[in-house]
């Protein structure tokens, strides 16, 4: 039984100690939260000192601006007068700024089409150099063709030439043969 309740007691112990480091813990928590509040309170009520001071200062500012919106509404009373002359002219240079942009876009357009004019040509001149380097390749196919057939032509002609040379040696021997021969009817 002491051994059960030693167990008991064991058991209790650990309970205890966890309840124990889990209290430590959240009292550790919470007095970092603390901590952590009291530095945003300071740094809050510095900011609201800050403003307080800054309020001061804007009222001063304020007194003089009033005194210098007053200068400056006589100053702009004038600036309109001259602001009706500038739209005048603003609007003379936009009539200018319309009729110029209207000639460059023809300009453009007229830019645009020597380019696509350029660019057909080129490619004409592309298609025509590849045409003519077909035709130099049919034509070197072709002169080459031609020289084989002349060189056979020759060789076929030089050949007809020695059978005639021989036709003819052939010829003249018979003729030789036949004159040497007696004709029928003569005796020798």
């Amino acid at each position: 039984m002491t051994r059960h309740l030693n167990r008991i007691n064991f058991v209790l112990l650990i309970v205890i100690t966890g309840v124990t480091l889990f209290q430590w813990n959240i009292e550790r928590d919470a007095r970092q939260r603390i901590n952590s509040l009291q530095r945003t309170s300071a740094a809050q009520e510095q900011k609201v000192t800050e403003q307080d001071e800054t309020i001061k200062g804007a009222n001063e500012d304020l007194d003089r601006f009033r005194v210098q919106v007053t200068e400056l509404k006589t100053q702009s009373d004038a600036q309109v007068i001259e602001i009706r002359d500038q739209k005048g002219k603003l609007f003379q240079l936009e009539e200018l700024k319309t009729s110029q942009t209207k000639q460059i876009e023809s300009l453009r357009q007229a830019l645009d089409a020597f380019k696509a004019a350029v660019a057909s040509r080129d490619e004409n001149i592309k298609t025509l150099l590849e045409q003519r380097e077909q035709l130099y390749a049919v034509n070197k196919n072709a002169v080459e063709k031609a020289n084989l057939a002349i060189n056979s032509y020759n060789d076929v002609n030089g050949k007809y030439a020695d059978l005639v040379t021989r036709y003819n040696d052939l010829v003249a021997k018979t003729q030789a043969a036949a004159a040497a021969a007696p004709k029928e009817g003569e005796t020798k």
